[in-house]
């Protein structure tokens, strides 16, 4: 049975959470994005949490996997939702409960914090593995697509 452990990363930990990053996005959309890129956006949003959190897993001690929360000011419901983002577990820890820890925490300081309206997230359309995972969790379909128009310079490429 394996201990894990959840928490904030510490302010060095930007370069880890970053390679979670870049190797989740290759994984699950097969896109290469700028490793110095999301070690800078990592690194504003741990230094202003009125954009999000980090939350990162250890399994026996070590690093096991990471997600980010937003925030979405829903006027609708007045109140916040909370973005879960950037969801990943190294490959090795996957099937042990990590994933699971994560979302639990992240719902369950949600429930407590005030003026929380709901948890939502987004994953590619093509990665069912990952759909199954939130349904298991207690997760629902909803009736919006995503759309964007991204203004970024760093532009991720396909592989």
């Amino acid at each position: 049975m394996v201990t894990i452990t959840l928490r904030k990363p510490k302010a060095e930990e930007f370069e880890l959470l970053a390679d979670f990053q870049v190797v989740m996005a290759k994984e699950t959309e097969e896109k290469i994005l700028d490793p110095e890129t999301v070690q800078k956006g990592i690194k504003h949003m741990m230094d202003n949490p009125s954009l999000g959190f980090y939350l990162v897993a250890d399994v026996d001690g070590e690093p096991a996997g990471m997600s980010a929360v937003t925030y979405e000011w829903s006027d609708w419901r007045n109140g916040l939702f909370w973005w879960i983002q950037d969801v990943y577990v190294i490959k090795k820890f996957r099937n042990k409960g990590v994933w699971r820890a994560i979302y639990e925490k992240i719902r369950d300081d949600a429930k407590e914090a005030e003026g929380v309206a709901g948890i939502r997230l987004y994953h590619a359309p093509e990665n069912h593995t990952a759909r199954s995972v939130y349904l298991k969790v207690g997760m629902e379909d909803c009736d919006y697509k995503l759309m964007e128009l991204d203004f970024s310079s760093a532009k991720s490429e396909h592989v």
